[in-house]
């Protein structure tokens, strides 16, 4: 795999983004960046084994005093992660709060192992 790759979740933000673009020529621009995205990198599938993470994952942040209904696409990518072994990298990182050391900053991103 990559050393960067989306998951199958942030392929959906970005087709959403596409949809709700209301001028065509911007519609257009984020299909262009979208359809970019999947022919360059190999996009991680979401799979039961996810399901399983993101219930665990969403269980910890109702733990935490924090509404995992407001973040479950932030969850289902970390979840993503999380099943497949791999660090995250986000410039979100407020949305993932992870106890513990390893965190380190990248670029504007944090990056983090699951």
């Amino acid at each position: 795999m990559p050393t960067s790759s989306p998951s199958a979740i942030t392929v959906v933000e970005l087709e959403y983004g596409v949809g709700a673009a209301a001028d065509p020529i911007e519609r257009q621009r984020r299909r262009r960046r979208e359809q970019l995205v999947v022919n360059t990198f190999v996009v991680i599938p979401f799979d039961v084994a996810a399901v399983q993470s993101y219930g665990l994952l969403a269980n910890l942040a109702r733990t935490a005093g924090r509404d995992p209904r407001l973040r479950r696409l932030d969850l289902l990518i970390a979840a993503t992660a999380e099943r497949h072994g791999l660090s995250l990298a986000t410039r979100n990182a407020a949305e993932f709060p992870v106890p513990g050391a390893g965190a380190r900053r990248h670029r504007g991103a944090l990056t983090f192992p699951v």
